[in-house]
């Protein structure tokens, strides 16, 4: 018995690596299309063989194999040799099946450490939202009137005779829409399966023709159908270029069907890269070229992609729907998220489903708290190379320098737009020794730099460099990035420049004037630059006021610590701390840039720990001081805490002890819960001088794998360590409280008798509000006149939510306890119940009071008395918790006042 399990699991083994080499061949397969070799092909048959005779061993041995539909043989109908079928029927088949295997991969070559990476579309592909461009009016006549504001592309498409033209920034994801509306087409024609989206559509669907401007382009000037002053391109000239791509792939057989149903309106025309036309007289001629086929075949629907609109160039496109393919929102970058990380962590070996549900969370959270990472993954592109660069375990948004080295090289190699999706790319140079991109980014890097100089704020006006500044700066570089001098401005610079501007790193506002049009890529650039020059530090911190340079330096950091200099970076950090020069404004924006670069460092070394403890205990003098803003304070916390705050190194929280005696509770001059005033005695008790920070619940998530993260818990609006927990329910603050009473007691740090819970709320109240000095109630912690720079409310707030715990140290309550007003409301372990007296009872068994107001609160309802309640299975984005030391509660001993 031994034996044959072991051999069974030999066999199910080396079958899954043959079920993988399938997976293999047919993404070879789909990248060959129609020109796939016959090695392939042997490949196919040798492994699905294989794959036939692991399964019946397996079956002999008693093992269940499931039929999986890449282990079926491969079907003579879809080799090249079948296209020499004469039958239209039969050629619209192959022609079909052809079409999806050359759509049905989305290659993410150079996008990743996974160089060959390619996925399938109907895997990846999220519905992506078009904002029509002016309204459908009679400029348009084939507009499609009455769409709301945001439509699918899937709805547009299928109208009878849309024409439609997309625009969107580089890497919005046209040509993933054109792609997707050809593979949904084709295999629902070929009798495959079909996305839900396209379920209206008529059947047969359409039959897709998927073209570039550029090729269409190519084709007619060979065809001498470049316009001249007598003679401009005729319908049978653009009837040539689609048969030459159709020629390509060996299927010229099927123009005269083709052209049967463009008769009859069955088709579906998709061009991209409409504004990739050569800047030449055959722009216009392609354009006069297309105004006449689609006025010689007006029933069909056309699908346009570009870039920007030209009104002069496109023109001929007047009766076209113009929609505009935005800026991913919220909701579909979270649907692209969970699409795409699954499917790239199984190609990645993440097999664990748990561990990529709270990968995508995580990734989800980063996003949604980070406004440098989410403009930087705005379009389809940003994001997949940020999701590719989060699977890598590159921390968001701390490697954010990753995904931005990437873009800017997927940017300079262009991404191609040709029939199989992989076209070669032209060289750079034309000179003896080419340049790699590498190099060639770091002939970029200081004309980044020098435009970053120029920048003077704002974001209407791009700063410009001319062709002589370009040329010097270029002319300068050659020799450190590998390039032989000769020539250099005669050709080099030209041909760069040219390239560049192709490729987006470059656009000309005026003649001869350049400028970077994408401002991060630029301020990563000019990072790159910086980091490169011998005196970093003084130059770095020449100009560390300019909020031009903050991201710039941060980046350049970045980059020193992660190449072979961190110690030059840590040379800024030293000269921030211990300026040459004595700080009149109090050292707070220096401390805060040398903390900020401390965790784009990420270091462990010796030098780093040195520094990181000196720049935590001034950010915890700084917390702490009333001198400096409320914005100062809370960005120190937020630094704090992803250092590393010593204030939370102890198991044992701090917590402020309160004495035993009577104090009032409740007041006559809030609302009816509120009342009546009563003196009431409370039983000593220790309360958490500050709420219970995500640092420590991640203490206690840590040893309980069982317990559910909170909600918000990967967040990163919330989840800074030294933030206070959110979204917790009644039952969690529960078992937290739990677990920290059995790992005091654990420790020796709990006195017999004593339990971790929550507060009751005259505990809590008398905490918050009592002067015992003076026997008086306050009517806020730190007395009765209000103050917004004491409590983080919704009045004064900044732009931060739930701030780190003691950020407002002139809130405290008379017996040190802090954040008792604003930042997070906080369970009590005490029912919503009337106060003894009231004139009208209430008791709502299941629901517990809430006290201290939150982030979100006004100050009408932030004060000591104030009373509300949930149920205790809700929870909020403004919800946590403090905790009490003391004895099992005892019901208290009241008398109105």
């Amino acid at each position: 018995m031994p034996d044959d399990t072991d051999s069974s699991a030999a066999l199910q083994r080396t079958l899954t690596v043959y079920r993988r080499t399938i997976e293999f061949l047919d993404v070879q397969r789909a990248q060959f299309g129609a020109f796939t070799p016959p090695y392939i092909w042997h490949q196919f048959d040798d492994t699905r063989s294989e794959i036939a005779r692991l399964k019946r061993s397996l079956r002999e041995l008693g093992v269940v194999v499931e039929d999986l539909p890449g282990d079926a043989d491969v079907q003579h109908a879809d080799l090249p040799a079948a296209t020499r079928a004469v039958d239209g029927d039969a050629l619209l088949s192959i022609y079909r099946r052809m079409l999806v295997d050359q759509v049905r991969y989305v290659s993410l070559a150079g996008m990743s450490r996974w160089n060959d990476l390619s996925l399938p579309l109907v895997d990846l592909y999220v519905e992506p939202a078009l904002t029509p461009i002016g309204s459908a009016t009679g400029t348009a006549p084939h507009a499609i009137a009455g769409t709301p504001p945001s439509t699918a592309l899937s709805n547009l498409a299928q109208q009878p005779a849309a024409r439609m033209l997309i625009e969107g920034l580089p890497g919005s994801g046209k040509t993933t829409c054109l792609r997707w509306l050809a593979l949904a087409c084709a295999s629902r024609g070929a009798g495959g399966p079909s996305p839900d989206s396209i379920g209206g559509w008529p059947d047969p669907p359409p039959l897709p023709l998927l073209l570039t401007a550029r090729e269409i382009a190519s084709a007619l000037t060979r065809k001498n159908a470049a316009p001249d002053v007598e003679h401009m391109p005729t319908l049978s000239a653009f009837w040539s270029a689609i048969a030459e791509w159709l020629q390509y792939s060996d299927l010229a057989a099927l123009v005269p069907t083709i052209q049967q149903l463009l008769e009859r309106g069955g088709c579906l025309v998709l061009i991209d890269g409409m504004d990739d036309l050569p800047a030449t007289a055959s722009r216009h001629g392609f354009m006069v070229a297309l105004s006449r086929f689609v006025a010689r075949y007006p029933d069909n629907c056309y699908v346009l992609a570009c870039r920007d609109y030209d009104a002069v160039s496109m023109a001929s496109l007047a009766g076209f729907a113009r929609y505009r393919l935005g800026r991913l929102d919220q909701p579909r970058t979270d649907a692209m998220i969970a699409q795409w990380y699954p499917v790239i962590a199984g190609q990645a070996g993440l097999l664990v489903p748990e561990d990529v549900s709270e990968r995508i969370a995580r990734l989800q959270g980063a996003l949604r708290g980070d406004p440098k990472l989410q403009e930087l993954s705005c379009t389809t592109l940003t994001l997949a190379l940020a999701i590719l660069a989060h699977v890598e375990n590159h921390l968001l948004p701390a490697r954010r320098g990753v995904v931005l080295r990437r873009l800017a090289d997927v940017l300079l190699r262009g991404w191609d737009h040709s029939r199989l999706g992989g076209g070669r790319e032209p060289p750079a140079f034309d000179l003896d020794a080419p340049v790699e991109p590498e190099r060639e980014l770091t002939l970029l890097a200081p004309v980044a730099l020098a435009l970053q100089s120029r920048f003077a704020g704002g974001h209407d006006q791009l700063p410009t460099l001319g062709y002589a500044e370009i040329e010097s700066l270029l002319c300068a570089g050659p020799a450190g990035a590998g390039v032989d001098q000769r020539g250099v401005s005669q050709r080099a610079v030209p041909q760069l420049l040219t390239r560049w501007c192709s490729r987006g790193l470059l656009a000309q506002p005026s003649p001869g004037a350049y400028a970077m049009p994408h401002r991060q890529v630029r301020e990563y650039l000019a990072a790159r630059g910086l980091a490169a020059l011998p005196n970093f530090p003084p130059r770095a911190y020449a100009v560390r006021r300019e909020p031009r340079w903050r991201e710039v330096l941060l980046l350049a950091v970045q980059e020193l610590g992660a190449g072979r200099a961190p110690h030059i970076a840590r040379l800024l950090v030293r000269l921030l701390l211990h300026p040459p020069e004595p700080d009149h404004n109090g050292g707070a924006h220096d401390l805060l840039l040398a903390a900020e670069c401390l965790v784009e460092l990420a270091e462990r070394s010796q030098p780093d720990r040195a520094l990181r403890s000196e720049v935590c205990g001034r950010l915890a003098e700084l917390l702490g001081s009333g001198t400096h803003s409320s914005a100062e304070r809370v960005q120190a916390g937020m630094l704090l805490g992803r250092l590393s705050d010593p204030r939370f190194m102890s198991l044992l929280p701090h917590v402020a002890k309160i004495g035993g005696g009577g104090f009032i509770l409740g007041t006559l001059e809030g609302y009816e819960d509120e009342g009546p005033a009563q003196w009431v005695y409370v039983s000593s008790f220790a309360i958490g001088v500050n709420p219970v920070t995500n640092h420590e619940y991640a203490a206690f998530l840590a040893e309980r794998s069982t317990q559910a993260p909170p909600h918000y818990w990967h967040d990163s609006r919330f989840n800074n360590p030294a933030c206070p927990v959110v979204g917790v329910t009644w039952h969690d603050a529960n078992a937290y409280c739990a677990w920290l009473t059995e790992r005091l007691a654990r420790a020796g740090l709990l006195e017999p008798g004593m339990v971790v819970r929550l507060p009751l709320e005259v505990e809590w109240e008398k905490a918050a509000s009592w002067d015992e000095l003076h026997q008086a109630k306050l009517r806020y912690p730190w007395g009765d006149e209000w103050s917004s720079a004491c409590a983080n409310t919704a009045d004064g707030r900044g732009a931060w939510m739930t701030a780190p715990v003691g950020c407002y140290p002139a809130g405290g309550s008379r017996y040190g306890v802090h954040d008792c007003i604003g930042n997070v409301w906080e369970w009590t372990g005490s029912v919503y119940e009337n106060y003894p007296g009231a004139a009208k009872p209430f008791h709502e068994p299941g629901s517990y009071t809430l006290r201290g107001s939150s982030c979100a609160s006004n100050p009408t309802h932030a004060r000591c008395t104030y009373r509300s309640r949930l149920p205790a299975s809700y929870w909020r984005y403004h919800l946590g918790f403090r905790i009490v030391i003391g004895r099992p509660p005892q019901p208290p001993r009241a008398n109105v006042v």
